[in-house]
């Protein structure tokens, strides 16, 4: 309301004449984002007299914004030009409920509002800037001139049907599957399924299995000399693509992930730069990716399969295969006399195998023997959806329960981990404990936690190490603080920091605070490093650790960032305590000589 009773003032201290002025809105051809970090295209309102001339504006809309207040500035805007300097008897607008809202407030200035069909004034500046930002535009275009729409159409439905069953849930970057028939085009012999890691979806295509192994056997500092030439299927956000190709998919109306993403297929070159799919390519992958998109789990663990599709061609018949599947052999001769021993056995052996195999193996034993509690483990771990991630943890325990009995679960209770038989169910709840808390569930993940400390103290599996973090990230130091006095001998990082953390806390930038920081920088002094962002916490982190190294540094700062970064003032102390970068003594050095010598 202010905004608008300001530009309303300004308009109506200018002198009427009789003129008809146009308003309208036009995306910027940029993409910008807000505090959400959402990438969007904003409106710019532009009021230009239906003759031409010169143009007012106003502030920039993000995308739910009311449009009447910026409409009403850019009149104002117009008005008080010079050469101007007066406000239209007229005002033409496009939309029907822009022009209810603006005849609500510009009927006190004497300005009537018009619906029309076409804003020529307007079109004519929103066309000027398409040609100048187009001739500014650097990057490649992604999409193929020439290409016909509808056939962007088919292959734009085939993604989204394999974006909705998300296969990178039950096929890794590891399975490499290969296209039996039809003949696949140069350079798409085999793929892989990208999304398990939660980086990029899609598929990585290979010339031939022995591009994928050089692919794997490659340092990744010197996968750049290796690559290129590939083609890639994938999901990107629109702010990623030149806007014209961008346009061209809005104005077509092509379809859209659930996310927002629009897929893609490009041949990444080796030049850096890429080359755009084809009508052949389009064609082909049109079809893989519905083959894909109705694959069953069932036919991906035979190891080949074939489906056939209906595709903008007509009917196409895809034949797939996975060949470490193929490859993998008899299993080991089994000794087993029970269900319980066999399924164990089978778990045994899927453990020394990965991606799909191991998958295959694990659904194997649990037709054996539906309790295994550690083949619901395998499955859960591998599963890179988080709410079918859960189900799967929540099915481990409850077959882990059932396998031990409610007699055993109470017998047991205090030393639960001297016991071989209670560790699968023990690892199946401290795996849903951490997906728990992952899903924002804290409260029923600390409950966990506790519960596992509950059926042994010794804590085999060192919970507290992740509890104790946990506890200090929701504010339960209490509880904390009893954890870190059981267990006072532990040294590890992730439990010498927590006491840094309960101790600053207590007594803030203190003496008492630096002592126990002195005592855990002794044991481990990298985890300040991290904490403070003078070394970075980027990559996945490290699949083991030994006391002291880096490794364990980086995994202790990872559970405590949270805990650090939400009490105040914690992290700014720990910078100030910390001894100076050597670059940054060096330059204090240098800096301390220049004052002498002056």
């Amino acid at each position: 309301a202010p905004v608008i009773s300001l530009s309303l003032e300004r308009i109506k201290s200018l002198p009427a004449r009789l003129d008809t002025w146009q308003v309208g809105f036009a995306r910027m051809p940029k993409w910008v984002t807000d505090e959400t970090e959402v990438p969007f295209r904003p409106l710019v309102p532009i009021c230009r007299d239906a003759g031409g001339g010169p143009i007012g504006d106003s502030v920039l809309l993000a995308p739910g914004e009311p449009p009447g207040p910026s409409a009403i500035a850019a009149i104002a805007s117009l008005g008080a030009m010079r050469g101007v300097r007066a406000r239209p008897r007229r005002v033409q607008v496009l939309d029907p409920d822009l022009a209810n809202e603006l005849r609500v407030h510009l009927a006190e200035c004497g300005i009537e509002v018009e619906v029309v069909e076409r804003l020529d004034a307007i079109d004519e500046v929103i066309e000027d800037m398409r040609v100048t930002f187009a001739a500014q535009e650097v990057d490649l275009p992604v999409l193929a001139r020439g290409v016909h729409v509808e056939r962007l159409r088919a292959f734009a439905e085939a993604a989204i049907e394999f974006h909705r069953v998300q296969p990178w849930d039950d096929l890794c970057d590891e399975d490499l599957v290969v296209i039996e028939s039809p003949n696949a085009p140069r350079g798409m012999a085999c793929f892989t399924v990208l999304g398990a890691a939660g980086l990029e979806r899609g598929l990585g295509f290979y010339a031939s299995p022995t591009a994928f192994k050089q692919f794997q056997d490659t340092d990744l500092d010197d996968l750049p000399e290796v690559t290129g030439g590939e083609w890639m299927f994938s999901f990107e956000s629109p702010a990623e693509w030149p806007i014209a190709d961008s346009e061209f998919w809005e104005t077509h109306d092509l379809p859209v992930a659930s996310d927002g993403e629009y897929p893609l297929l490009l041949c990444l070159m080796p030049n850096g730069k890429h080359k755009t799919a084809g009508p052949e390519q389009l064609a082909f992958v049109e079809g893989l990716l519905r083959a894909l998109a109705t694959t069953t789990q069932d036919e991906m663990d035979t190891g080949s399969w074939s489906k056939t599709v209906e595709t903008i061609d007509g009917p196409r018949t895809i034949s797939l295969s996975i060949p470490a599947m193929l490859e993998a052999g008899a299993e080991p001769e089994e000794s087993a006399t029970t269900p319980q021993s066999k399924a164990r056995e089978i778990v045994d052996h899927a453990c020394e195998t990965e991606g799909r195999l191991r998958i295959k193996l694990a659904r194997e034993a649990l037709r054996v023997w539906p309790d295994c509690a550690d083949a619901w483990v395998l499955q859960a771990d591998a599963m890179p959806d988080l709410s079918r991630s859960l189900e799967l943890w929540r099915l481990g325990v409850e077959a882990g329960e059932r396998a031990l009995g409610p007699r055993r679960l109470k017998e047991y209770e205090g030393h639960f981990w001297g016991m071989l038989d209670t560790r699968p169910y023990m690892r199946a709840r401290s795996g849903l404990a951490g997906a728990l808390w992952e899903a924002g569930e804290h409260e029923e993940a600390i409950a966990h936690w506790h519960g596992l400390l509950r059926l042994n103290p010794d804590d085999n599996q060192g919970i507290r190490h992740e509890l104790v973090p946990r506890l200090l990230e929701v504010h339960r130091d209490a509880e904390a603080k009893a954890l870190l006095e059981t267990f006072d001998e532990d040294i590890s990082a992730a439990l010498t920091y927590s006491a840094v953390l309960l101790e600053f806390r207590r007594s803030g930038a203190a003496e008492a605070s630096q002592v126990v920081l002195n005592a855990a920088m002794r044991w481990n002094p990298n985890v300040p490093m991290y904490l403070t962002g003078r070394m970075p916490m980027n990559g996945p982190l490290p699949e083991s650790y030994s006391r002291g190294s880096n490794e364990e540094a980086r995994i202790a700062s990872e559970l405590l960032f949270e805990a650090w970064n939400s009490t105040d003032g914690a992290i700014e102390w720990l910078g100030r305590v910390l001894r100076p970068p050597k670059k940054e003594r060096r330059q204090a050095r240098a800096k301390a000589k220049g004052k002498q010598r002056r």
